[in-house]
């Protein structure tokens, strides 16, 4: 069941809670403990238990974890200073470069 699409409890013209309207864009975070682990050529580049998942109206689910748990040797920024942005990384995994794949949510 997702929680933003359908008859989920935060999809647009869903049913009724008994503390009022909700606003028209809800987000609603979850922490989320179970291990994930990303591999990318063989490469591990994430490994953690300490993640979040984010339902937001009308979007389906997003994962986000620590910055931390990422491989830091693999993250790199991206090479144009005119897309440079301290919020956005890419992976670098042998000879494959894998742009804006990373991003640290702004909150």
């Amino acid at each position: 069941m997702s929680l933003t699409f359908l008859t989920g409890p935060f999809a647009t013209g869903s049913g009724q809670f008994d503390f009022g309207q909700l606003r028209e864009h809800v987000r609603y975070w979850e922490p989320w403990p179970r291990r994930m682990r990303a591999v990318i050529a063989g490469e591990m580049v994430l490994d953690c238990r300490r993640g979040l998942l984010l339902y937001e109206t009308a979007t389906f689910p997003v994962h986000y974890f620590p910055l931390e748990d990422f491989s830091q040797e693999l993250l790199v920024l991206p090479d144009s200073q005119e897309v440079r942005d301290e919020r956005r990384w890419g992976l670098k995994v042998a000879d494959t470069l894998i742009d804006d794949c990373v991003t640290r949510h702004p909150g």
